[in-house]
């Protein structure tokens, strides 16, 4: 990404990510940005205005948190209007997606890594599709205020023995997994009858 030169800035953003998963555990990744500014419209439902004020107050009111929430809308936009944004999903996003897919396929299998499986797909489908200026590694005792970020990523532990009673849909994470072995054995069995490649054992 360094050497595409438009595309540095994601370049930056993998020298963060690494740091952070040699030791993730102490550490939160953080999404920056006009956050504060969302607490306008959050606060003021539809915009009233405070009673105590003049008509003119309030239509000026109104005007400035619409134009803050236009202006929120249209940086969030802006950013797939780069062209380093699809430089770095041609170059750089396609060797994390393998990498991160990989580590969470194969933290899911063995079911007691399901939380780094988790860390791994949160990764892959949140923080390497947001603005990588936005994208802060922190540790929680030196960010001080923390209402102008929100908390995209935090792993406590990589390892629990009660994942064994993970369930997906009332389905035990076993039962989850083992699915995945008929679908393979009925491809097999569908794609190679005469057991050409492989053995009716192995099947």
């Amino acid at each position: 990404m360094f050497l595409s030169i438009i595309g540095a800035p994601y370049g930056v953003l993998c020298f963060k990510l690494a740091g952070y998963f040699i030791w993730p555990f102490g550490k939160v990744i953080l999404k920056s940005g006009n956050l504060h500014t969302r607490k306008c419209c959050v606060r003021f439902s539809k915009c009233e205005a405070i009673p105590e004020v003049d008509e003119n107050e309030k239509t000026h009111l109104t005007e400035k948190c619409v134009n803050m929430h236009s202006d929120i809308q249209f940086f969030e936009v802006n950013h797939w209007w780069r062209v380093s944004t699809y430089i770095w999903l041609m170059l750089g996003f396609p060797v994390l997606a393998v990498t991160h897919g990989l580590a969470c396929f194969i933290s899911w299998i063995l079911i007691f890594f399901i939380p780094i499986s988790k860390m791994n797909a949160r990764t892959l489908t949140k923080v390497l599709m947001m603005p990588p200026e936005h994208v802060h590694v922190r540790s929680p005792r030196i960010v001080d205020d923390y209402s102008e970020y929100e908390v995209v990523l935090c792993c406590y532990h990589s390892v629990n023995i009660y994942y064994y009673k993970y369930s997906v849909d009332g389905l035990n994470v076993f039962a989850v997994n083992l699915i995945l072995l008929v679908v393979v054995s009925l491809s097999l069995g569908y794609a190679d009858s005469h057991n050409n490649y492989t053995s009716s054992a192995l099947q």
